[in-house]
């Protein structure tokens, strides 16, 4: 089996078209640094387990993964896939891109105001080609989004 192309994203131009508010944005520098760097991952189940407002985990696995981020820890990469929407004509909707894996990566990168990370990516080259920088305008998807 063949291991996934891994390119580096632009993370600005990911977080134009994948920053879910609602989770996102309650991840700032002061809240996420207030918490103890979280190493060790835990799964879904793990986490179902615990209080769903309780962002402690998360938040420190955020810090940790800036913590390594700035010792110059090159993260595992981030997964990006491009939504597909059906349609009743039968050919796909292409829609903008989304996160499969690596939030906590991902939000790491946002707030140590890192230029790029590491990702992989399924989808539409005109997305791919933008978000690594290949060109400089976006495609459509990303414009109707």
């Amino acid at each position: 089996m063949t291991q996934p192309l891994v390119e580096l994203a632009i993370v600005q131009r990911l977080k134009r078209c994948y920053w879910p508010r609602e989770i996102f944005d309650v991840y700032t520098r002061k809240t996420v640094c207030a918490v103890a760097p979280q190493p060790r991952f835990h799964d879904e189940l793990w986490r179902g387990r615990r209080d769903p407002d309780d962002l402690t985990y998360d938040f420190g696995r955020v810090h940790f993964f800036m913590q390594q981020l700035s010792e110059g820890v090159q993260l595992d990469p981030i997964v990006v896939e491009t939504t597909v929407y059906p349609t009743r004509g039968g050919s796909p909707a292409w829609g903008p891109p989304h996160l499969e894996d690596g939030h906590h990566r991902f939000a790491a990168a946002v707030l140590a105001r890192c230029r790029r990370i590491p990702m992989t990516f399924g989808g539409l080259l005109t997305t791919r080609d933008w978000l690594v920088g290949t060109t400089r305008q976006p495609p459509p998807e990303i414009l109707e989004a």
